[in-house]
């Protein structure tokens, strides 16, 4: 090929060897997430919830709500009406709210603020309310109805949430592995909201990592350690174009040692598919092109 083309595995790596900063919510995770343990102490689920609505306005919107709310509540009926009151201070904030989801990038057709507003019944779209989304959609408060009970089943996985910040979050790609199947297990068989979607499903997968990595980083891991024959393909997702297998291909290299001994990767290992990811690197003609997902 032409010599100002790099050939595909050049470009995969060359994208790995820059500096890999993590995106705006996950970024915001890493900084508050012992914060948000603080803030939802004994319902630790919430915690999941705060990073499953994503967007940063929404997340200080959504705990600022839950502090105001009456704390004498049943948990569930405290979630629901802060989550209710978070419209009105997103919608105040509507314009950083928009510019936060620009800069994101992210698919939040799958997951993030309006999405889990409405998959938990506590939204609905209405032809008055809370403008909330960029086509002048609507919004209005459901009733608890729906919404509550939801709530209650999602709170139930806060056991789960709670002993993972007691372990203080995977310190390597194994132990990492380890706890994402059996949390992502738990949810399957409890049919916890949002989270309880098949195996290798995206959203649970997502917010498994921020939760763990997340956590993590608070308690001073840098990186997460990946022993030496540890298979390129089952770094931490998700994963849904096939990228990992991609990169071990192109490259050559079927572990991770070989990966960073081989080529100047120097992207941390838990965040190589979601560098791979957000480039929205794909092939085409031979090639892989770059392109941002919207």
């Amino acid at each position: 090929s032409d010599q100002s083309t790099p050939p595909p595995a050049a470009m995969l790596v060359d994208a790995l060897s820059k500096r890999c900063d993590p995106p705006l919510d996950f970024k915001n995770c890493i900084d508050n997430i012992s914060e948000w343990f603080s803030t939802f102490s004994k319902c630790e689920a919430l915690v999941l919830l705060t990073i499953l609505i994503k967007i940063p306005v929404a997340r200080d919107a959504w705990c600022c709500a839950w502090k105001r709310a009456k704390r004498s509540q049943d948990p569930a009926e405290r979630a629901y009406e802060a989550l209710a009151a978070s419209m009105k201070l997103v919608e105040q904030n509507h314009k950083e709210f928009m510019h936060q989801c620009d800069t994101i990038k992210g698919p939040l057709y799958a997951h993030g603020y309006l999405v889990t507003l409405l998959r938990l019944g506590v939204a609905e779209k209405s032809s008055r309310g809370f403008a909330l989304g960029a086509s002048g959609q609507c919004y209005a408060v459901a009733k608890k109805t729906v919404a509550v009970p939801l709530l209650r089943r999602f709170l139930e996985c806060s056991d789960l949430i709670a002993k993972m910040q007691t372990d203080g979050g995977p310190a390597s790609i194994q132990a990492y592995s380890t706890a994402k199947g059996a949390m992502l297990k738990s949810f399957r068989e409890r049919s916890t909201p949002l989270l309880s979607a098949k195996l290798g499903s995206y959203v649970p997968e997502w917010a498994f990592r921020q939760l763990a990595v997340g956590l993590a980083r608070s308690n001073g891991i840098r990186r997460l350690y990946s022993s030496k024959n540890w298979p390129v393909t089952s770094l931490p997702g998700p994963d849904q174009g096939g990228l990992l297998k991609k990169l071990a291909r192109e490259t050559g290299c079927r572990t991770v040692h070989e990966l960073y001994e081989s080529h100047s990767v120097c992207c941390p290992p838990e965040f190589i598919a979601m560098k791979l990811c957000l480039l929205g690197a794909k092939r085409r003609g031979g090639e892989l092109k770059a392109a941002c997902e919207k």
